[in-house]
């Protein structure tokens, strides 16, 4: 630190001494400067795990001109490395005056702890890079999805998975819960606050985290015509002119693509750990298509790692759906698309978000139950820190008909494997008194209406699940092997 000191000389020029105050004063000022530390940071990867990090911190325009460097090193070296200010992508942070600065970092050493920092004067956070291989290693990750109606609802669950040490948390989709809106800008902000609030340790390691796209990544102009919109639109004239002053449009995944360097656009992509694990991120008809052109690079991306031994899909809307009808539109679509390919190329456990419940499923073959060494594990489905729903009601044929359902609406229907009728909770009359159990649907093997996360650990000979509820209980467990 500096500290002022007291000049004696004889010089009579009164301006001059007033200068050399000033100066001193201002390095003096500048010693005691606060160290830098931006309002969010995240960390999360394009590229192998093993060897890069991507690194994104936001800045203001009260920073001024500090954070505009990035400097790290190994712990341990005395030297740092500086990524310079012309070196660092800057993206526009939308409806916003924040500035997105991002560095991917490569040619990182595996199972190695880096320092990181924003400059001579600023905080110091360090990361870890992911193992090798899986050679005496277990490699710990927290799945969940569904992460924000309340800052202090995700805080809790972030806390709880905390416990438990994970190398990285995989969020499937729906994560602030903005649904594109720019007045709804501040559910960024507090959503990457309770990261740097709860999802970094006391001694700075940072959490890295992966998403995937949910539906509340999107805008929905429907919304401009509901009561309570704080824009609401009388008129088809009155929305057009909104959507086209905001640069908006149905669809438009207002803040995903820049807020987040993986999965990029198309908002899906894959992630391997070295040879031994691969997370692959696809996208549920949000923004594209689960058929198409996304399903063809799904069944060449699969194909080129058949036989690797961890194989980790994850997407919002779920293929095997806890709360809503398995028989519905985008559940159909990810059972014909994606999971003929899932199950060619040897998965065993997907990961599934968007019902706001936990669930697990036996091992399953398109509709069918099967041996656990056949057959693909769902587990979801979105409940981190939202208002969780009801299971599923599935009703026997026998009684049904007390009730007027409509058949031909999609709230009611029968499934012929499972021998009753899939209702959806919304459609039920309000003296209706039947309560499914998981021993009423064959697909699911486990259901909790909690906030939770899924702690899942990998090992060269196969892995464990446990899924802790926000409040930290344990509530279900299952592992699998590689045989």
């Amino acid at each position: 630190m500096y500290t002022k000191k007291r000049y004696s000389y004889f010089a009579t020029n009164i301006f001059g001494i007033a200068f050399l105050i000033l100066v001193v004063s201002t390095i003096g000022f500048r010693g005691t400067q606060t160290p830098f530390d931006p309002v969010a940071i995240f960390l999360t990867w394009q590229t192998d795990p093993t060897t890069s990090m991507t690194i994104d911190w936001h800045t203001t325009p009260q920073d001024g001109d500090r954070g505009r460097v990035l400097q790290y090193k190994k712990i341990g070296d005395a030297n740092w490395l500086e990524i310079q200010e012309k070196a660092v992508d800057r993206i526009a942070f939308p409806y916003s005056d924040r500035t997105i600065n991002r560095v991917e970092i490569r040619g990182l050493d595996p199972g190695t702890k880096y320092r990181f920092r924003f400059g001579d004067n600023s905080r110091a956070y360090y990361f870890k890079t992911m193992p090798a291989s899986l050679e005496n290693e277990t490699i710990r990750f927290a799945k969940g999805g569904d992460t924000r109606h309340r800052e202090d609802w995700m805080s809790e669950t972030n806390r709880a998975v905390m416990e438990y040490e994970p190398d990285f948390i995989l969020w499937a989709g729906d994560l602030a819960y903005a649904n594109g809106e720019p007045y709804r800008v501040d559910r960024w902000y507090s959503w990457f606050n309770s990261i740097k609030e709860t999802l970094i340790t006391e001694n700075g390691r940072v959490i890295p985290i992966i998403n995937t796209i949910g539906n509340h990544e999107l805008y929905g102009v429907r919304r401009l015509y509901r009561a309570g919109h704080p824009h609401q639109a009388e008129t088809e004239e009155e929305a057009r002119k909104y959507l086209r002053e905001n640069n908006l449009w149905e669809d438009k995944a207002t803040y995903f693509f820049h807020l987040f360097a993986f999965p990029g656009n198309p908002p899906y992509g894959v992630l391997d750990f070295a040879d031994y694990m691969s997370i692959i991120a696809l996208d549920s008809n949000h923004f594209t298509t689960v058929r198409g052109a996304q399903a063809a690079w799904l069944e060449e991306i699969l194909a080129e790692r058949s036989g690797r031994k961890h194989l980790f899909p994850a997407y919002h809307r779920p293929a095997y759906p806890s709360v809503r009808n398995i028989m519905g539109g985008h559940s159909i679509d990810i059972r014909e698309a994606w999971v003929p390919f899932f199950e060619k190329h040897g998965v065993r456990i997907a990961f599934e978000a968007h019902d706001h419940a936990y669930k697990r499923t036996p091992p399953m073959s398109g509709l069918n139950v099967v041996d656990e060494n056949e057959g693909i594990v769902y587990v979801g489905d979105g409940a981190w820190g939202v208002n969780t729903r009801s299971m599923v009601h599935l009703v026997p044929p026998e009684r049904i008909h007390q009730y007027d359902f409509d058949l031909d609406s999609g709230d009611v229907i029968y499934v012929h494997e499972f021998g009753g009728y899939i209702v959806r909770d919304r459609s039920l009359p309000e003296d209706y008194l039947y309560e499914s159990s998981v021993e009423d649907i064959p697909y699911l093997e486990a259901f909790a209406a909690k906030r939770h996360g899924v702690i899942v650990d990998i090992h060269s000979n196969g892995g464990e699940l446990t899924t802790v509820t926000s409040d930290g209980k344990v509530i279900d467990n299952y592992s699998w092997s590689l045989n």
